[in-house]
């Protein structure tokens, strides 16, 4: 199932209520403030999300990934390039479909390559979506001290719902 627009609470948001403010990422991608009970636009292609709906995680990592957006390059205090636009984008989208599977990443942080990455974790085993700057996408599998396996994914709601797949198959989840 596509996810056309997602919602992440501001600051001011009372999850519990469901009131108060969202953020929604709109069809030109300019983030706008309204009400929650607001009326609904038409003129955009969008999804409503009810916080109800959702896991309790997904909450946490929509901030994580709004904290992302706003970083600068040098963020690590190596020379790291912030995550673009972009693909905080693709990982909001990516977080999105793991919230209709309820899938719960271990975490979600800038990457050092430039973008950012989704990771999760059980026992010895790790696997991880990566969002980089460049608009591509990677995911990598691994087994404490065995070598890594690392594929592309396609930016189809396909192409990410098998990889997620496979890092949850692989890791046991």
């Amino acid at each position: 199932m596509p996810i056309d627009c997602a919602f992440a609470c501001a600051r001011d948001c009372d999850v519990e209520n469901q009131t108060s403010h969202a953020f929604e990422l709109l069809g030109d991608d300019r983030p706008q403030f309204q009400d929650w009970e607001s009326r609904y636009s038409e003129s955009f292609s969008t999804k409503v999300i009810s916080l109800s709906d959702r896991p309790l995680w997904l909450h946490g990592g929509l901030r994580a990934l709004n904290r992302l957006a706003n970083l600068k390059n040098n963020w690590d205090s190596y020379g790291a390039e912030a995550p673009s636009r972009q693909a905080v984008r693709t990982a909001r989208h990516i977080v999105g479909i793991l919230g209709d599977f309820d899938v719960e990443p271990y975490s979600i942080d800038p990457s050092v390559e430039g973008g950012v990455c989704i990771s999760f974790a059980r026992g010895n085993r790790y696997g991880d979506i990566e969002c980089f700057n460049t608009r591509e996408l990677c995911a990598v599998v691994s087994e404490e001290n065995e070598t890594p396996l690392a594929w592309d994914v396609s930016e189809s709601d396909e192409g990410i719902a098998v990889a997620i797949q496979r890092i949850c198959e692989f890791i046991g989840a």
